[in-house]
């Protein structure tokens, strides 16, 4: 089973909700940062965020896809099935990210 965590992406780990610091037994100036959001692909390296001030390349975090055009004549009909197959990703992406009302249901 999967799911799904729907977040603004972070442009770096320190603006990254899912960084977490962990002091070692030395004191509290000799810590550690971790994203516990790594923890949960697999399989689990534990690496320590060196950077706090970037994103490294094996965050974990991936950005949705964009939404596609979809062609459709001026009274809503789709031009080829692919579009129809657009228009219900686009619907997938919009259901996912909270970004529409009852204009964005898919209709039956």
């Amino acid at each position: 089973m999967k799911a799904v965590l729907v977040m603004e992406m972070p442009d770096k780990c320190l603006n990254c909700p899912l960084h977490q610091y962990i002091d070692t037994e030395e004191g509290e100036h000799d810590a550690f940062v971790f994203c516990s959001a790594e923890h949960w692909r697999e399989p689990i390296t534990h690496q320590p965020v060196e950077n706090l001030e970037e994103r490294p390349d094996w965050c974990p975090l991936r950005l949705l896809p964009q939404k596609e055009k979809v062609n459709a004549d001026s009274e809503g009909e789709f031009k080829t099935i692919d579009d129809a197959w657009t228009q219900g990703f686009n619907a997938c992406l919009d259901e996912i990210t909270g970004d529409c009302g009852d204009a964005c249901r898919l209709r039956y």
